[in-house]
């Protein structure tokens, strides 16, 4: 088969579960025999879309990547005022507005249109967020049956006028928990063809050594970006106001982008963004992983804990994280200070509740997660998008 898919960001470098899980796909359905053409940026900072890549096509583990120029980088200023007014109106952003935003946002790849008009068996696009998929999408349906993964969680920019276009072309959307397709079935009011397709976790390979802590204290690790939108600062609060109650060694490895500024506190190690192996280890080494986040579709960084047997202390008030604790077993969920504090008192002070823990999350892993059958599925979802976009686009062809 012939499958094109759309990406606003692509690369063994570039940090977000979207766009690994692309790549993850992309080079397996390539080893399976597929023709598989990337189309992405030349980017590799969302915030920005400053060329970072050669433009032009490359081969990556038998995939054709193909990264076309942004027209323009992102104008921060501009585009987080918008991003205000859009997100925290509290009513309908005019249609003129909500344009405007998503054009702001980016990005705007030079020559994507002519690219989606060529042949191809079907077209595959991530995330509903941005222009490649909530525009290209539109400009791909009239040439091949259309497969969008929003990842999509509850936020104000779901429920925009400016998606409806790009969610009424889509044939088929592939989500990752029931909770995404509950949300997605909710937003486009039950008329769209919805796949849980889950999504396949490969075991972290941890390399013995040091872990890129000043310390060998015990530790508690949170790994991705460190922004408020993702609860980070909330669950670095928390942890300081524990460390104030209770004494002892224990410590917080922060891993990953500093989007915020994290106050200097001799308990809280910061790494920054660090490569695979090292990024694995320290997962590997912590007592618990925490997941702060209130906008999740999946967190592929909890399930890779997972893999290693590490348990997990989670936000309640994300629907998709704290579903997958409830389906596996694997952690505990807080919602404020409190319940941070109880959870964490008792993964402290309970190694066998860290170990039974940790084991459930790693059978439900192994169980659920494998990525042969994962890809079966999806090659099976690609067969029957094909088979009933069918008609519609003999339909669009036949003369008129």
């Amino acid at each position: 088969m012939k499958i094109r898919t759309v990406v606003q960001r692509y690369g063994p470098d570039v940090a977000g579960g979207a766009e690994t899980f692309c790549r993850s796909m992309s080079t397996r359905l390539a080893a399976r025999g597929h023709e598989v053409q990337v189309i992405t940026s030349t980017a590799s900072d969302y915030l920005t879309w400053r060329s970072e890549y050669p433009a032009g096509a490359t081969d990556d583990s038998g995939v054709e990547v193909l990264r076309l120029e942004p027209l323009f980088e992102r104008n921060s200023q501009c585009f987080s005022h918008l991003d205000q007014r859009i997100a925290h109106i509290g009513r309908p952003a005019a249609p003129v507005a909500q344009s405007d935003w998503l054009l702001l946002q980016g990005p705007i790849l030079d020559g994507l249109a002519e690219r989606l008009a060529a042949p191809t068996d079907v077209s595959t696009f991530y995330t509903y967020l941005y222009p490649t998929t909530a525009i290209g999408i539109s400009l791909a349906s009239p040439f091949s049956p259309t497969v969008m993964h929003p990842t999509a969680h509850s936020e104000p920019q779901l429920d925009l006028q400016v998606f409806d276009q790009s969610f009424g072309h889509t044939d088929t959307f592939v989500v990752s928990t029931p909770e995404e397709a509950e949300l997605m079935s909710v937003r486009t009011r039950g008329r769209s063809r919805i796949e849980v397709l889950g999504i396949g976790v490969d075991p972290i390979k941890p390399v013995p050594g040091p872990t890129a802590l000043p310390s060998d204290r015990p530790y508690i690790a949170m790994v991705g970006r460190v922004d408020p939108a993702k609860g980070s600062m909330e669950a670095i609060r928390y942890f300081t106001e524990f460390k104030r109650r209770h004494s002892g060694p224990l410590s917080l490895a922060v891993v990953g982008h500093e989007a915020s500024e994290i106050p200097e506190n001799d308990d809280i190690f910061t790494t920054g963004f660090v490569d695979e192996p090292t990024r694995d280890a320290l997962m590997a080494g912590a007592l618990a992983l925490v997941q702060p986040s209130y906008f999740e579709s999946f967190s592929l960084v909890l399930a890779e804990a997972w893999t290693a047997g590490v348990p997990a202390l989670v936000q309640r008030n994300c629907p998709a994280t704290a579903g997958q604790v409830r389906r596996s077993g694997g952690g505990l969920l807080y919602d404020d200070y409190a319940s941070f504090e109880a959870s964490l008192d008792l993964l402290l002070n309970s190694s066998q509740a860290r170990e039974s823990l940790g084991e459930a999350g790693r059978r439900y892993i192994a169980d659920s997660c494998q990525w042969d059958n994962v890809v079966d599925r999806y090659e099976a979802m690609l067969s029957s998008t094909l088979d009933a976009a069918r008609p519609r686009l003999t339909s669009a062809r036949a003369p008129r």
